[in-house]
């Protein structure tokens, strides 16, 4: 059985995803999950044409910041 772990943006995620021009891996993901909502790591992964392990590592990093929440 395989976790599906799910992201999403917190409030200030929320508020940072609306600024204009951070085209980071970190800021791409922001903007995708203000843009489609809650998100699956491999829904991530395909949109933004990189692994599960490098996004995986975006969103560990976007979690710790307190922009975004994943759950399983």
């Amino acid at each position: 059985e395989c976790k599906v772990i799910i992201v999403t943006l917190t409030p200030l995620g929320r508020q940072r995803a609306q600024r204009i021009g951070d085209s980071s891996p970190a800021g791409t993901m922001l903007g995708l999950l203000s843009e489609n909502g809650p998100s699956s790591l491999e829904e991530l992964a395909d949109d933004m044409q990189m692994t599960k392990g490098e996004i995986r590592e975006v969103a560990k990093f976007l979690n710790k910041s307190g922009l975004v929440k994943r759950e399983i």
